[in-house]
């Protein structure tokens, strides 16, 4: 999928037309840029506290929301019309009804929390990777693809965000390969692979997103309706959890590739 807010690497003979973002075409290289490095690390602490927190209350949603799916399941058994029946015309035992509502309660103030939190890690992390995605033309790259704001609306824009942050981070990774592979300039270093470790974050994430997402468009004021949503948010909360495990991996990893071009460059020359 091309992405029409990301630049296009190079210059326009060096782009092939219609591919923004897509697959780079090779250009000629150019000198490294000589551009202020900044160590994201400073910023890599609050963020990966601010992910980890997030992840916590994911997994407190997620068992709230397992609670509430067997309370569902137990009211729908116990009524004559099963999955089907409103849940404004429930026939089971007031306190079967006390339960249900009570826990369908907490689990829904629990997952205002949860969107909560996930907001503040998104600050905190949107602040880590603006220090990353600054440092490309320090580290050669003439035109990056992605400026740190367009990187940062990428998370929140529809259809956008199903590749713009990944996109971004591959570019962060990239940009800081040790001066043994080669300079940043021209186009090749997009080309450049990214560990096994950022796809894995990435697809658990969209799991979570979209399964978390769906469940709540495709539900109805019915038991079977609230099984669906309990039992979508409890796979969303799961893999929400293990994508912030996987990311607070993949700022650490991009952090020490950053720290060590940085290194890199003070050292002195021999």
């Amino acid at each position: 999928m091309d992405d029409p807010w990301a630049r296009p690497p190079g210059t326009a003979a060096e782009h092939r037309p219609g591919n923004w973002g897509g697959d780079p075409v090779p250009g000629p290289a150019v000198e490294a840029s000589t551009g202020p490095l900044v160590s994201p690390a400073r910023r890599l602490r609050p963020a990966r506290i601010a992910v980890v927190g997030a992840a916590i209350l994911s997994l407190v949603e997620g068992l709230t929301s397992a609670w509430a799916l067997w309370e569902t399941r137990s009211v729908a058994g116990d009524e004559p019309g099963g999955g089907d029946t409103p849940l404004d015309g429930l026939t089971v035992s007031q306190d079967a009804i006390d339960r249900f509502n009570a826990v369908s309660g907490v689990d829904g103030v629990v997952a205002i929390i949860g969107v909560l939190a996930l907001i503040v890690a998104a600050v905190f992390v949107i602040r880590w990777e603006n220090v990353v995605l600054r440092n490309q033309r320090g580290l050669g790259v003439p035109r990056p693809r992605y400026a740190p704001v367009a990187a940062g609306f990428s998370w929140f824009v529809p259809i956008w965000s199903l590749f713009g942050p990944k996109r971004a981070l591959n570019d962060a990774w990239r940009a800081a390969a040790p001066a043994s592979e080669g300079r940043a300039g021209g186009d090749a270093w997009l080309v450049r692979a990214v560990p096994t470790l950022f796809t894995a974050w990435w697809a658990t994430w969209l799991v979570g997103q979209i399964v978390g997402n769906g469940a709540t468009r495709l539900t109805d004021d019915t038991l079977s309706g609230q099984t669906l949503l309990y039992g979508g948010s409890v796979v969303a909360c799961v893999s929400t959890i293990v994508a912030g495990v996987l990311f607070v991996a993949v700022m650490e990893r991009i952090t020490a590739r950053h720290d060590a071009r940085i290194a890199e460059r003070e050292a002195p020359a021999t």
